[in-house]
C-alpha cells in the first residue's frame, strides 16, 4: 500500500488567516493589511498643485496606489500561497518515497503532478480534471487541497470585499483630484483602472480557480440483488422499478447535492450467479455526469456498522482493494439500456461483481474532480 503523506497543517493555515486583520483595522508591522490604509490613499497620493508636470509625474500616484493594492491583496491571499507551498512540498516527499521504493509508474505520475501544479500560482481545478491520476495518494491529496483552498478562500472573503471597495474609492478620488489639476491623462488612467475591477475574477464570490461547485443530482443504479445507497454517510431513498427488490434493483435515488470529495457507498447482498451492479451520477440539468468505473470502487468489507459505512475520504483513497469486474445477465443489461442516461455514463460506467453469500458487501467511491464529465446525448 502506498504511504500516506499529510498535505498540510490545518492549524498553521488557520493561524495565518487569523493574523490578517479585517480591512477596517490599522495595525503596525508586516502582518497588517493595507486595505484600511487605502481609505485615505486618494488624499495621500494627491500631487503638489503645479501647473506643469511631466508624463511620468502624472502617472506616479496611480503607480504607487496600484503597488500598495497588490501588496494588500497578496497579504490577504497569503494562507493560500502557503497552502500551495505545502502541496508542492508534499509532492516532493512523495516523489522521494516512490523513487526510493523503485516504483517506476508511480514516480512518473508524481512527476507529472509536480510539473502540472508548479508553484500553484496559476492553479485551476480544471487542471486536476484534465490531468487524470490513478495514484491513490495524489487523489487523496487533491481532495484535501481543494477542500482547504475553498475554506481559506471563504475566510478571506470579507477582507477582499473591503479591499476592493477601498481601492475603488481611492481610484475615484485620484481621478477627481487629477482632473482638478488638469492632469487628464492621469485622471483617465485612474478611471480605466477602476472600471477594470468590474471584471476582476479575484473578487468574485467563488474562487475563480475552484471550477464547478456542488450540483443537484441523482444516482442511477442497476443490480441483481438487494442494494442500499449512502452519500457521505446518509442513507438514500431509492425508487426501485422492479417489483421484487430481493431479486433485482432498477433504481434511482432521491436528489442529492454532489461535489468532488464526496463519498458514495453501495452495499449489496446477493446469492445470484450474476451478482453485479452498475451506477452513474447525473445532474438534474443534464450538464454533468459522473460515470463510475470498476477501478473507482474500493471494497470496504462485509456486514459493516454505520461508522464504517461513512469512511473518511482520504482513508478511502488509500485503500488498495478494488472489486472484480462484473457481468450482467440479459435482464440487467435491458434495465441499464432502458435508463435515460448520457453518453458519458453509457461509455464510462462499468459493472462491478459483488461478493458472495447472504451478507452485505460494501463498496465505496470517492468522487474526484477528474471523474466529472459533460452530460448530454
Amino acid at each position: 500500500m502506498t504511504r500516506r503523506f499529510p498535505l498540510f497543517s490545518a492549524r498553521s493555515s488557520v493561524g495565518v488567516a487569523r493574523r490578517i486583520p479585517s480591512s477596517g483595522a490599522l495595525g503596525k508591522g508586516r502582518g497588517r493589511t493595507l486595505a484600511a490604509f487605502l481609505l485615505c490613499a486618494a488624499a495621500w497620493f494627491v500631487p503638489p498643485a503645479r501647473s506643469q508636470e511631466t508624463a511620468s509625474e502624472t502617472v506616479q500616484p496611480l503607480t504607487e496606489l496600484e503597488k500598495r493594492f497588490e501588496e494588500a491583496y497578496a497579504q490577504i491571499q497569503e494562507p493560500i500561497t502557503r497552502l500551495n507551498a505545502s502541496y508542492a512540498d508534499a509532492l516532493a516527499r512523495l516523489l522521494a518515497s516512490e523513487t526510493a521504493a523503485g516504483k517506476f509508474d508511480a514516480v512518473l505520475q508524481v512527476k507529472e503532478e509536480i510539473e502540472g501544479f508548479g508553484d500553484g500560482s496559476e492553479f485551476s481545478a480544471d487542471s486536476f480534471r484534465k490531468r487524470k491520476t490513478a495514484h491513490p495518494s495524489i487523489a487523496a491529496m487533491r481532495t484535501k487541497y481543494l477542500a482547504e483552498r475553498k475554506r481559506l478562500w471563504n475566510v478571506g472573503r470579507k477582507s477582499r470585499a473591503d479591499l476592493l471597495r477601498n481601492y475603488q474609492t481611492a481610484l475615484a478620488s485620484l481621478e477627481q483630484e487629477q482632473t482638478k489639476l488638469g492632469n487628464l491623462e492621469a485622471a483617465h488612467a485612474a478611471r480605466n483602472a477602476r472600471m477594470a475591477l468590474d471584471g476582476d475574477a479575484r473578487f468574485s464570490p467563488d474562487d475563480p480557480a475552484e471550477g464547478p461547485s456542488a450540483f443537484r443530482a441523482k444516482i442511477h443504479l442497476v443490480a441483481k440483488g438487494e442494494v442500499e445507497l449512502r452519500h457521505n454517510g446518509s442513507r438514500l431513498s431509492c425508487r426501485n422499478l422492479f417489483p421484487d427488490r430481493t431479486k433485482y434493483t432498477n433504481g434511482t435515488s432521491g436528489d442529492i447535492s454532489v461535489k468532488a470529495g464526496d463519498v458514495v457507498v453501495v452495499s449489496m447482498k446477493s446469492t445470484a450467479v450474476y451478482r453485479s451492479f452498475i451506477l452513474s451520477i447525473e445532474s438534474e440539468d443534464g450538464r454533468t455526469a459522473i460515470p463510475v468505473a470498476c477501478a473507482d470502487f474500493r471494497y470496504l468489507g462485509s456486514d459493516l456498522g454505520e461508522r464504517a459505512l461513512n469512511p473518511d475520504p482520504e482513508a478511502l483513497a488509500m485503500i488498495d482493494d478494488s472489486p472484480e469486474a462484473g457481468t450482467p445477465d440479459a435482464d440487467m443489461s435491458t434495465m441499464w439500456l432502458g435508463k435515460s442516461l448520457s453518453s458519458a455514463s453509457r461509455s464510462g460506467s462499468e459493472w462491478v461483481r459483488c461478493g458472495p453469500g447472504a451478507v452485505w458487501h460494501s463498496y465505496g467511491v470517492l468522487i474526484r474532480e477528474d471523474m466529472l464529465r459533460p452530460g448530454g446525448p
